[in-house]
């Protein structure tokens, strides 16, 4: 009797430290069409472009990121979108204004309550310097950023900046894992 107690009670203290260890997620984000969403990482994998409308590199990377969005989507069960991340109404509405114009169909977001970028900045998992900066009192997210995050909610891969072939680094991420 005294062990089936002493036994119970260690899976009891177990299942507890599993349910803490479980990470709560919670980053909302704004569409373009202004429906409030909350991000979820339900596909093996989340790749996440990071933009500004007014940064060239980033333009680039969106419009190759455009010519493989579907395939990816298909071949490595991935959901890819795009993330902005000013708050500001007129930003908004540019922004909303630039991805009609370029009719990207992949989702695109802003991060109009900084949740994504607090989220990667306390997950540990990116190097303080070079991801980010402070703008304004709030934690920034750089770009042009990619990052791949697993269905765990951890970020597994980054790429700052922006080359012509880059999404070929991404594919040999993809495939090898």
């Amino acid at each position: 009797m005294i062990f089936l107690l002493f036994t119970s009670s260690i899976i009891k203290s177990q299942n507890l430290d599993s349910i803490k260890m479980k990470k709560e997620i919670h980053i909302l984000l704004i569409s373009m069409n202004s429906d409030t969403i909350s991000l979820e990482f339900k596909n093996k994998y989340t790749i996440i472009c990071l933009f500004s409308i007014f940064c060239s590199p980033c333009i680039k990377e969106l419009n190759s990121i455009e010519k493989i969005y579907k395939k990816w989507n298909t071949e490595f069960n991935t959901n890819v979108i795009a993330i902005s991340s000013f708050s500001e109404k007129e930003y908004l509405e540019k922004t909303i204004k630039f991805v009609e114009r370029k009719s990207y169909t992949f989702p695109v977001y802003n991060d109009y309550k900084n949740s994504f970028a607090e989220y990667c900045y306390n997950s540990g998992d990116l190097p303080k310097e070079n991801s980010y900066m402070f703008f304004q009192g709030k934690v920034e997210l750089l770009k042009p950023q990619i990052l791949i995050i697993n269905s765990a909610g951890k970020i597994v891969f980054q790429k700052r900046g922006f080359m012509d072939g880059d999404e070929e680094k991404m594919e040999t991420f993809l495939k090898s894992n």
